[in-house]
């Protein structure tokens, strides 16, 4: 079995602060053991195949392919003013 990921490894590979990670933990988004002895203060660790089904699941869809030719920009008509 692969060693568990602390919250501040996955904060770590993830590039956010600790806290966010505690905040998806305790959201469910990502599976964690909690091991504290007592519960009081949990201490969450984190399977690296679960922080991997996280990152699958919050995975946002490529953009469509770009044109080949740029788009060329709709021109409005003019209004003149009349003065006088």
């Amino acid at each position: 079995m692969p060693p568990l990921l602390t919250v501040n490894d996955v904060a770590a590979r993830l590039a956010c602060k600790p806290r966010k990670v505690r905040e998806l933990i305790v959201a469910g988004r990502i599976y964690a053991i909690d091991i504290s002895p007592d519960g009081n203060r949990p201490t969450y660790r984190i399977d690296e195949k679960d922080l991997a089904a996280f990152l699958a699941s919050s995975a946002v869809p490529r953009p469509p392919e770009q044109r080949d030719e740029p788009r060329r920009p709709t021109l409005k008509p003019l209004r003149f003013m009349k003065f006088g």
